[in-house]
């Protein structure tokens, strides 16, 4: 797109915003030798989760990562599954060095767009602050994540310095382009490497003006090995958080079948009660479609795998026996986490035997096994019109499906 036609989005009120992740430091305080920025933590690499949180905004245009000579190797692993432009090579040694790189890799840019500095060791900011702050920078030229000072200060010859209006400054920082790029361009390469953010580069330029968003303590820099440890207690938390606030109700499906076996007559076991016939069901347990279709689904609802996973028809310590331990088993792991059987509706499929003289005594058993009320188990069966396999009496099958609750909820 020609300048031109940029500018003529700009007073149509189009900005362009691009995002600048710092990701060039050597690490050398973390005392670790792979980089901080390239450490796991949640499943991904640190530097990951900034660019994840950038990717949701959708006024994000550019996202790029400035990156140590040294570290393309640890970027190109970490980034793999990612569509961004190539990284842009910083300085090994000054950050505010390496941001100017960044700065002059942009292209189609102008001087009202909005430009996101972020430091890649700061992986738990949170996204919905920087709504906020993008409409402060197109009021006052340039906003920051920020905390208020809340403690004591004092200087080491002993006068104290009063903390009120005092702000320590994080990232992400936002600029209009403009004020930033010529900021940068008005100090010196050796100007540069003094400062330690883009905030005092744009104060000493003479453009005082910052707006404060304010941030949570969360939002930690990983400089030393203990900020990695505390990065990931929060990670942890907030994972666990997500989790279970999304599936405070979660369901579950389950389905087994069962061939009659001719060489040997009944009595069959369905629901966990015995039912006169003139054909066994082949299992190698007590062969009970019912209740294994129940404990899978209950399984399922906490992917905790399948009844094959906790009792597998390969040892014969499961030969012959009755199918109500394993749906205990799959209440037991409920329970472990925290979660209760909400309700259970089953559907038995086959032409014979007569499911509906059995029904209250199914559902009567069902409850008991699980320790719930009669009212939250559905035992019902329908017929498969002489189709399939079941239609032709080979054997029986059930469908299951499950709701639990998770009672207890990690509250962030």
């Amino acid at each position: 797109m020609e300048k031109t036609s940029r500018q003529s989005m700009e007073k149509n009120g189009d900005i362009k915003i691009s995002v600048l992740i710092a990701a060039s430091g050597s690490g050398t305080r973390f005392g670790n030798e792979i980089p901080k920025q390239y450490l796991p933590l949640g499943g991904k690499a640190v530097l990951a989760h900034s660019v994840d949180k950038f990717l949701s905004i959708t006024q994000a245009e550019d996202i790029r990562v400035i990156i140590h000579p040294d570290h393309i190797n640890y970027y190109n692993d970490a980034m793999q599954n990612y569509d961004l432009p190539p990284p842009v090579i910083g300085d090994i040694k000054y950050r505010s060095i390496s941001i100017n790189n960044g700065l002059n890799s942009l292209t189609n840019v102008i001087d009202k767009d909005i430009i996101i500095i972020h430091d890649a060791a700061r992986p738990l900011f949170d996204p919905k602050v920087l709504e906020d702050a993008i409409q402060k920078t197109h009021e006052f030229g340039a906003a920051t994540y920020a905390t208020p000072v809340t403690d004591t200060l004092r200087r080491e010859n002993g006068n104290y310095v009063d903390r009120h209006a005092l702000w320590t400054i994080q990232t992400p920082q936002l600029f209009q382009y403009g004020l930033l790029i010529n900021a940068h361009h008005n100090m010196l390469k050796d100007d540069l490497a003094r400062f330690t953010d883009d905030t005092s580069i744009l104060n000493a330029s003479g453009h005082s003006t910052l707006a404060f968003v304010k941030s949570s303590t969360d939002n930690i820099k990983i400089t030393y090995d203990k900020d990695y440890d505390l990065a990931r207690y929060l990670m942890e938390q907030t994972m666990n958080s997500a989790i279970q606030n999304t599936n405070s109700i979660r369901s579950g499906l389950g389905y087994d079948v069962h061939a009659f076996d001719h060489a040997q007559s009944g009595p069959i076991r369905l629901g966990g009660i015995d039912i006169d016939h003139e054909k066994r069901l082949s299992g190698h347990s007590d062969a009970d479609v019912v209740l294994h279709a129940l404990t899978d689904a209950i399984l399922g609802s906490i992917a905790q795998g399948d009844i094959g996973t906790h009792f597998p028809p390969s040892d014969n310590k499961w030969k012959n026996m009755d199918s109500a331990v394993f749906l205990k088993k799959a209440i037991d792991l409920l329970e472990e986490n925290n979660a209760t059987l909400n309700n259970a509706d089953l559907t038995i499929i086959c032409e014979r035997p007569k499911i509906g003289p059995h029904v209250h005594s199914m559902r009567q058993k069902i409850a008991q096994i699980c320790g719930v009320d009669i009212n939250l188990i559905s035992v019902k069966a329908t017929t498969s019109e002489r189709l399939g396999f079941t239609g032709r009496e080979e054997g029986i099958a059930c469908q299951a499906m499950v709701t639990i609750r998770i009672e207890h909820r990690i509250e962030q």
